[in-house]
């Protein structure tokens, strides 16, 4: 990836499992520029935001991240899939800049794969558990084994993980924050020598856990009112329930010409619900309901050359969801009807790049997509008017985009590799689901938003290799930047605000000083500003972007050493990330404001000289830091807290 003119942060099976990355939000302390938040209504939903673009209402069937996610390659259009503890993963890749050309809709300014582990024909596996604080409680296995030798490959993997009441609803009179997770995993491989190759994978999960609550919080001084930062004091009885099943297909055959013929099919059914308090106190309880179900499909060729010298790849792809969702809301005790949303959406795009080396050292990249969203929707909402009564309602929202991107890459020596990039990257429009008692603001809906990106990047290994530093500066120029913003009555409607310039500067660095020790750091430093904004639009230019840090950093270390006698050695790590302060909408209100947070991870672990056994005691958030990740501003100022510290110990056993 050191000679890859993409800005990567990549993750292997071994750093995750020595950081305990178990899901997506932890990302976020090692990546720059990245920011993940626990979305509102439960804890399996995610919020993904990355170079001042993102989703705010990914619960809603009606909005889409900006930020593309994809396992096995298969683009995953709901972001209940974006929490990876549920997958078998070998690694996980964090692409930042606009992935359009190649990865597809709604990979404005980065995305996000995750890459399951494939058998290889031997027999292998693992076993593993773990126990911790709040009662949490895992257990995993995973194995491998040919099915018939040298033709067929098999694995299956299984995990079930549980974590306890970590906060109290006081209204209630109950302990809160208990969660469920199992997940069953399987992937035929072919082991063939000839032209022919691929993976079929079937993947399910279910998840339960106790819903989202927010802890209310005074307006002035915007402390918790139940006295303690994390209690929750509202009489409605929130859950979260999750099922999801993904299926895919990945078949490649390369011809005696070189040339090779890929598909990739993907299937993925989802059924979530969730019922959520969005003031703490229960004066406005939401209910949700979706059923979800899409199609992809892609096909590409690829190949060489011109010597070899030019590779080339062109495709065409498909993408096919029918989502159906109910949203109930109970409003100062009063019940409305419920807003339906019935969505079909089809995306078809075709696409070519190719990389043409002009010697050794200098190659030049131009590729170009072709992207046209069609949705149609079909619902019903009530209307100020009449709350108990809901009003059928019909649209259509289309748009089409042209992604090109050039690239020139140039190997300055043997160790250092340099890059310039300019992008398009494109978000699709749609309707505005949370737009409370407004049948008409639902199906007016919003416009697309795109963005131009220049990236200049440095990526070198110096020191015989001792020291990897990468830096890039990055411009993204927003055109027609989509921005929600929620009533006090908490209708919530999305428009093309303005226009907007951020600016970044990254650095990753890994050093070795010594054979035992691994020290790692990352910095970022970001600059945004507003511009021509809209006659209707509540925002000001001096108002800063939603969800951006001026400043991220974080450094870590990995002291690891041989036992005496040779029967395994042990190690220490620690982690500290730092992110200041950010705002959760767009019109910068301070009760929405995430305020900066330090945090501290640390573990000490032990691994036989045979890598069969491993022992791990990590800790997370050790210096207590207390920090409301996501605020609210409907009818009274909410927090979404972080988890308080906690602790886990964890045994594996390899075969």
């Amino acid at each position: 990836m050191q000679s890859t003119p993409v800005t990567i942060s990549a993750f292997g099976e071994s750093a995750l499992e020595k950081f305990q990355i178990v899901e997506a939000s932890e990302l976020e302390k090692f990546v720059p520029s990245l920011t993940i938040q626990q979305g509102v209504g439960a804890p399996g939903k995610v919020d993904l935001y990355l170079r001042g673009a993102g989703d705010q209402s990914g619960a809603i069937i009606t909005s889409e991240s900006g930020v593309g996610v994809y396992i096995d390659d298969v683009y995953m259009s709901r972001l209940s899939v974006a929490n990876i503890e549920a997958l078998e993963l070998q690694r996980v890749e964090v692409l930042r800049g606009p992935q359009g050309t190649l990865y597809g809709r709604n990979s404005m300014t980065g995305a996000i794969k995750y890459v399951t582990k494939s058998p290889d024909g031997s027999l292998a596996g693992n076993i593993a558990g773990g126990f911790g604080s709040f009662d949490a409680f895992n257990t995993r296995g995973y194995i491998q084994f040919p099915v018939l030798e040298d033709v067929l490959a098999a694995s299956v993997s299984g995990l079930y993980r549980e974590s306890g009441d970590w906060y109290e609803n006081t209204a209630l009179d109950e302990d809160r924050g208990n969660r469920e997770v199992w997940a069953l995993n399987g992937k035929l491989a072919l082991q063939t020598a000839g032209p022919l190759s691929g993976t079929l994978s079937v993947a399910a999960s279910e998840e339960e856990n106790d819903g989202g609550e927010a802890v209310e919080r005074d307006p002035d001084s915007l402390k918790s009112t139940t006295g303690d930062f994390r209690d929750v004091h509202s009489p409605f009885d929130t859950f979260g329930s999750n099922e999801q099943l993904r299926v895919s297909a990945d078949l490649s055959y390369e011809f005696d010409s070189g040339v090779t013929l890929r598909s990739i099919t993907g299937y993925h059914d989802l059924d979530e619900s969730s019922a959520f308090d969005l003031t703490g106190v229960g004066l406005l309880n939401r209910t949700i309901a979706s059923e979800v179900e899409d199609w992809n499909q892609e096909f590409h060729l690829s190949g060489t050359a011109f010597g070899s010298s030019l590779d080339w790849i062109v495709g065409a792809s498909l993408f096919q969801e029918e989502a159906y969702q109910t949203i109930s809301d109970v409003v100062f005790y009063s019940q409305r009807a419920p807003t339906v949303l019935d969505i079909d959406t089809e995306s078809y795009a075709v696409f070519a790049e190719g990389t043409y080396a002009i010697d050794d050292r200098l190659s030049l990249t131009a590729g170009i997509r072709w992207t046209d969203d069609e949705k149609t929707l079909d619902g019903a909402m009530a209307t100020a008017g009449d709350i108990t009564v809901a009003v059928p309602l019909a649209s259509s929202n289309t748009g089409d985009a042209i992604t090109p991107r050039f690239v020139v890459d140039y190997q300055l020596s043997e160790d250092v590799f340099s890059f310039l990039s300019i992008s398009r990257g494109f978000r699709a429009g749609s309707f505005n689901g949370l737009a409370s008692l407004n049948p008409e603001a639902l199906a007016t809906g919003f416009g697309p938003e795109t963005v131009w990106a220049y990236e200049f990047g440095v990526k070198s290994d110096l020191m015989d290799g001792l020291l990897r530093a990468n830096v890039n500066l990055f411009l993204n120029d927003f055109s027609d930047l989509q921005g929600l913003n929620t009533s006090a009555s908490g209708s919530t409607t999305i428009r093309n605000i303005a226009d907007a310039r951020l600016i970044g500067l990254e650095a990753e660095f890994v050093f070795l000083p010594t054979d035992n020790l691994e020290l790692t750091a990352a910095f970022t430093r970001q600059w945004d500003e507003y511009s021509n904004i809209d006659s209707g639009s509540v925002i000001s230019k001096d108002f800063r972007m939603n969800r951006v840090s001026e400043v991220t950093a974080n450094m870590g270390f990995e002291y690891s050493n041989e036992i005496a006698g040779g029967s395994g050695h042990w190690g220490l790590m620690g982690h500290v990330s730092y992110r200041s302060d950010y705002y959760n909408d767009i019109v910068n209100a301070p009760a929405v404001k995430a305020e900066a947070a330090t945090l501290m991870d640390a573990g000490l672990f032990y691994e036989t000289a045979n890598g069969q056994w491993r022992a791990a005691l990590t800790g997370k958030n050790l210096l207590e830091e207390d920090v409301y990740v996501k605020g609210l501003n409907v009818i009274r100022p909410t927090g979404i807290p972080n988890m308080p510290r906690t602790w886990s110990v964890d045994v594996r056993y390899a075969f």
